[in-house]
Order: C-alpha cells, then structure tokens, then sequence
C-alpha cells in the first residue's frame, strides 16, 4: 500500500513536470544539471533491477522532520505552480512504478523550479523528495534520506 502510494507521488511530480511546460529528454528527465549533470545519460536514467533483498521503501527511509523541511521547501517554491494533490494518488503511482527515487530526486532536480531549474540545494530538493514520500503514506524512520546515489536508486517505487 505505502508502495502504491510512493508511484502515486511520483507520477504527479512527473505531471507537475509537464504541466510547467518541461520538455524531458527520452527517459523523461531534463538533462538541466545537478549533482549528476556531468554523467552520461545512459548512467543517469537506467534504472536499477529490483530485488527483494535490498533496501525497501517500507524500512523508513527518512524522518517526519526532513519530510516537514520538504513541505515547507514545497509551500514556499513549489505551490505556486503545484497542488500536493499532483503527488499522489493513482496517476501519480501509474507514471512512476518501477522507476527509482533516484530518478525522482534527479527529475525534479534538474527541472524544478520551471522558472530557475536545478537552483534549490541538494538538500532542499531531497526534502521534497521525502515529502512526496510521506504524502504516499511512506513510513517515516529515525535517519534522514541523503543524495547517494546508489541508495537512492536502490530504493524502487512499486504499488
């Protein structure tokens, strides 16, 4: 169910994308920089192959403090063009099953906000991240969620 939830988010983010006018690239994901900018785009959007002995979102992968610094991140850059409502529920989940938080963190990364893309600190835009997450009925935990890479599209969205 919080699994469900997690693709619901990433699908309106992916709706908020192009409802911003974003024109993605063939994986759906600006090539606008990021912590990633420099990486060829083959190794930016491939997603990893699922396994269910690795790490799930249902383990608490941030805390509700980070998700409350997403909020306030979302309330005060991201509202004006959004509706939390665009990150989750069905279509949200229907977009982004299968896909990474990886892939989530580097979309909105590299193109949000429409008017100045890729300008927030990494930490602000993983908070977001966790905000979308905690919308999606995502556990929180005790640690918060860093930009690692590797952790990060470990981590699949799934219904």
């Amino acid at each position: 169910m919080a699994d469900l939830r997690i693709v619901t988010a990433a699908l309106a983010a992916t709706a908020l994308f192009a409802a911003c006018g974003g024109q993605p690239g063939a994986d759906g994901v600006s090539p606008a920089g990021d912590m990633e900018a420099t990486a060829p785009a083959a190794e930016a959007t491939a997603e990893p192959a699922a396994a269910s002995s690795g790490p799930s979102l249902a383990d608490g992968v941030y805390s509700d403090e980070q998700a409350e610094r997403g909020y306030l991140v979302f309330r005060d850059t991201c509202s004006s063009c959004h509706a939390a409502s665009e990150m989750q529920g069905a279509d949200f989940m229907f977009e982004w099953e299968g896909s990474s938080v990886g892939r989530l963190y580097r979309m909105i990364s590299r193109t949000m906000p429409d008017d100045d893309p890729g300008s927030l600190p990494q930490k602000s835009y993983i908070d977001v991240v966790t905000y979308i997450l905690q919308l999606n009925d995502v556990p929180a935990g005790t640690t918060e969620l860093t930009v690692d890479r590797e952790r990060l599209d470990a981590l699949i969205i799934e219904s």
